[in-house]
């Protein structure tokens, strides 16, 4: 039933880093991709062949800032159709391990486009409060949120979540999580 792709094909990229001359930190990278096709894909999902010459053409950007700081999107552009098929665009804040506070907001053409904000943030020394929501802008609701505690030793933690979810099939509840966990193992 297993399937073996008919590829006959070079893909092709580039990618940039741009690095602090005195520490070596990276802090921007640019990548471009794509594939060219020598041959139509005859081997596909859907039993219909694929001819397009070349493929998607897939782009990233990543920045680093001092500040704790961090951007990066992606972008997977369609040049047959002249249609942007997935995107991402993040910014995240992350002053040190302990601290991250992340947006995003993704492009699923056709799916899905979505809004996120996640967090960890310490509200004690051994105490961490937990959050997602996830809100989706094709549908205008939440299909997921969660928060809660995490409580942690130098050798284990445990977290107490809540999760609210929504799933397309009009099946929609509230769990509890209680996690567990051993460091080190």
């Amino acid at each position: 039933p297993d399937r073996l792709g008919d590829a006959n094909q070079l893909t092709m990229a580039v990618t940039t880093r741009f690095n602090d001359a005195g520490t070596g930190r990276e802090y921007l990278n640019a990548s471009l991709g794509q594939i060219l096709y020598f041959r139509d894909r005859e081997v596909t999902l859907s039993n219909t062949a694929e001819t397009d010459g070349t493929s998607a053409i897939i782009g990233e950007l990543n920045a680093e800032f001092d500040t704790g700081w961090h951007g990066r999107s992606g972008i997977q552009w369609n040049p047959h159709d002249n249609e942007v098929k997935e995107a991402l665009a993040q910014l995240s804040y992350r002053p040190d391990n302990d601290r991250i506070l992340n947006l995003a907001y993704r492009l699923h053409r056709d799916v899905a486009t979505h809004v996120e904000l996640a967090s960890i943030w310490p509200i004690t020394d051994q105490v961490k409060a937990i959050g997602r929501w996830n809100y989706s802008l094709t549908e205008d609701n939440t299909p997921e949120a969660f928060g809660g505690l995490e409580y942690g030793e130098c050798c284990w933690r445990v977290r107490a979540l809540t999760r609210y979810y929504d799933n397309d099939n009009d099946d929609e509840g509230l769990e509890f999580f209680l996690q567990f966990e051993l460091k080190g193992l």
